[in-house]
């Protein structure tokens, strides 16, 4: 009979070195600044000779990889050389990545340590192992079609199906909140979206049964985050389900029961919070009976906010904010929730172009974000959370101004990112199809200037002036000698259908209510698209613009088809 393993963490066991087991990560590896690799089962029967012989054999990464394929849980079903790259790939490159723009440590210690012990877990990082390895593959020219493609797409949809399996044995409720996001992070990569809503809501119920507490803190931060996300992106097959969601999560109320921030995570989860919230205020509007239960919600949301940026404000007395990651990116998004305050909910399109300042901002912060975001020599970075593509594809819709659309969109097919669900080079073609049907250009030249220093810098604003100013930006661009886009050219809202496997977009566009009937012919290159579109004051026209080939992968031609109707959509 093989005999026990000794305790104490992996990393301590093979520097022999006593380990005070704490956990998720013992003291000893956390105050020395190493790793901690977690720790094997209590029935492994690794030795410490057997953990540094594999550790030898790594010529990149650590040993976590390596020490799990000596101890699979299930026997029968040993780790293959493909699987253990596969997890490399997720712990070298996925959750670096994805922990870079708002700092967590749920990606790159949590989630890895759960994998252990949980073979659910570790069936998922497989998924998004080699999902991120298709990613590459596809901006190095092997995409759709090509069989290294097809293979990882393959491997990741096993990988996926066991995961859900084995999350049959996950018990614990908070180790079933851990799993359930790094499937939901599987299902958005795949663009599986009715089972993304499943895991998301499964997410809300399982924080709810466990509490919030220090084992969940990090976990429901990342909940958060990937929730907002999908409020941003909506899938028309399987729009976000906005009735199971419930109204404010645990970072709302710690929010108002702490004095003071206690780091960028946090600060960039309740700023989500906020946003969130901010997402959800139609939805809750329209559920409230009484004037004064609205002017209620508002006010709370906006007293919030000012406490947020108040506690800010403290938490950056004593440091220097300037060109770091973590600070750069809380200050893009709460440019993108004041700037949404301050346009409102409702309202004629033309009221966005007042806000230049505000798209000044967003762009010149993702620039420097961008710029300033470490180079992992990948050619297409990569995350699971949101980043930049969000804010900057709400300039390219929002912002009529030629100038700062071109510069959204050419910073678009730039960045060559995946953020979840969103694709930057996706909402690159998208945003030009939107400028197109508003009767705007895009230049292909504006590429050829892509790496050119901003030509604007930013301005900062302290945190005390957010939460006692007016709101109001001020802007270099102006509108002088610029035409503006007509109220009843503009897109009001954008509907997709995405085949994420096929980097495929279904495109609908519902346009600004107007009160003329005109005609806007649109020149596909095959010299089709003759298009009417019919305008009412007092009725939505709901005009569809159906892409039916926007395509990442190929360039093709392009048919449009045309719907339109009374607060309808076509068939089918």
């Amino acid at each position: 009979m093989p005999r026990k393993s000794g305790t104490g963490c992996i990393t301590c066991r093979i520097r022999r070195v006593k380990c005070d087991e704490a956990k998720p990560a013992c003291q000893r590896c956390t105050s020395s600044k190493r790793q901690c690799d977690g720790y094997l089962p209590e029935d492994s029967t690794v030795t410490r000779r057997q953990l540094a012989a594999a550790a030898r054999q790594l010529s990149v990464v650590g040993p976590i990889s390596q020490a799990l394929s000596q101890y699979p849980r299930h026997r029968s079903h040993s780790p293959t050389p493909t699987s253990m790259t596969l997890f490399d790939v997720f712990r070298n490159l996925t959750a670096p990545s994805t922990a870079s723009f708002i700092p967590s440590r749920f990606w790159t210690r949590e989630l890895l340590q759960l994998a252990h012990s949980e073979p659910a877990v570790w069936h998922a990082t497989l998924a998004l192992g080699a999902l991120h390895q298709r990613h590459e593959l596809f901006w190095q020219g092997q995409g759709h079609g090509h069989h290294n493609s097809q293979g990882l797409l393959d491997q990741a949809h096993q990988s996926y199906a066991r995961a859900v399996s084995y999350a049959q044995d996950v018990k614990d409720p908070t180790r079933l909140l851990s799993l359930s996001l790094a499937l939901l992070s599987i299902t958005n990569m795949m663009g599986r979206w009715s089972e993304s809503q499943v895991h998301i809501t499964a997410g809300h119920r399982l924080l709810k049964q466990a509490g919030t507490g220090e084992e969940t803190m990090s976990a429901a931060e990342i909940l958060t985050r990937l929730d907002l996300q999908a409020m941003t992106f909506s899938d028309s097959s399987a729009p976000y389900a906005y009735d199971n969601t419930p109204r404010s999560v645990y970072i709302d109320t710690l929010m108002r029961q702490v004095e003071r921030l206690e780091s960028y995570a946090q600060a960039g989860t309740a700023l989500f919070g906020l946003m969130r919230r901010f997402m959800l205020l139609g939805e809750t509007l329209v559920a409230d009976d009484g004037e004064l239960g609205e002017e209620a919600i508002i006010q709370n949301l906006m007293q919030d906010i000012a406490s947020w940026e108040s506690k800010m404000a403290d938490f950056e007395r004593n440091r220097d904010p300037h060109n770091a990651i973590g600070p750069l990116s809380i200050r893009l998004y709460h440019a993108l929730l004041r700037m949404c305050l301050t346009a409102g909910g409702y309202g004629p399109e033309a009221r966005w172009d007042k806000l230049l300042g505000y798209f000044e901002r967003i762009l010149t912060l993702a620039e420097l974000l961008w710029s300033n975001t470490p180079n992992t020599h990948v050619q297409s970075p990569f995350s699971l959370e949101p980043g930049l593509i969000v804010p900057v594809f709400m300039t390219c819709q929002r912002c009529r101004h030629p100038w700062l659309r071109r510069r959204a969109i050419a910073f678009l097919h730039k960045i060559k990112r995946q953020e979840g669900m969103w694709s930057s080079d996706g909402a690159a073609v998208v945003a030009e199809k939107i400028m197109e049907v508003e009767g705007q250009v895009y230049y292909t030249s504006d590429l050829s200037r892509e790496n050119s220093p901003s030509p604007m810098q930013i301005e900062e604003m302290s945190w005390e002036e957010w939460a006692t100013g007016d709101g109001q930006l001020p802007a270099k661009t102006s509108w002088a000698g610029i035409p503006r886009v007509p109220e009843k050219m503009r897109v009001r809202d954008t509907l997709v259908m995405v085949e994420a496997e096929q980097k495929r977009v279904d495109l609908s566009l519902i346009m600004s209510p107007g009160e003329d009937l005109f005609r806007y012919t649109w020149r596909s290159p095959n010299g089709d698209g003759n298009v009417l579109i019919r305008k009412s004051d007092r009725f939505l026209i709901i005009v569809i613009v159906s892409v039916s080939n926007i395509s990442l992968a190929e360039p093709q031609s392009e048919r449009i088809h045309i719907w339109g109707g009374h607060d309808q959509f076509p068939p089918g």
